[in-house]
């Protein structure tokens, strides 16, 4: 259960059986972070990825069916891959935490953070695009605290 920077430009989660690997992208139209879980994968860029960091922990559970651990103690941290827009830069950092490999990914923008496990991303990986646009119906965070800290 060791999270590894596989380069650069990449972060690879193995927790068990479960290898999720997200790669950072330069298309034409700009950066993107493929997210390549076990039987699918989605690219998506630093806006779709920042719609992510406002959820509650409620939203992950309904998502996959597993708990969602977010306050862990963290082990060991490696690799980051920073992702941006004309809108938006979010970062991405892998850590070892008590239950195991997890990304910290952050707005530093919006100041929103979450970590999520390799069956959160590899749930995620799973999702059509249009999954992202009802999550950025609220593009500035939970309507009912924008701009209010880390969360």
């Amino acid at each position: 259960m060791t999270p590894e920077s596989t380069s650069p430009e990449s972060i690879e989660l193995v927790a068990d059986e479960q290898t999720v690997e997200l790669e950072k992208l330069q298309t034409p139209s700009g950066e993107r972070v493929i997210i390549r879980g076990s039987s699918a994968e989605i690219r998506v860029d630093a806006l779709a990825l920042e719609s992510l960091t406002w959820q509650e922990p409620s939203f992950f559970e309904a998502l996959t069916g597993v708990p969602h651990e977010e306050d862990q103690r963290v082990i060991d941290e490696s690799g980051e891959l920073r992702l941006s827009n004309e809108y938006t830069v979010v970062t991405i950092r892998l850590l070892e935490a008590d239950a195991g490999p997890r990304i910290a990914l952050a707005s530093p923008k919006l100041g929103y953070a979450c970590r999520l496990s390799p069956i959160e991303l590899d749930t995620i990986a799973q999702q059509e695009t249009g999954f992202f646009s009802d999550l950025l119906e609220t593009p500035l965070g939970p309507e009912d605290d924008h701009h209010h800290g880390v969360h």
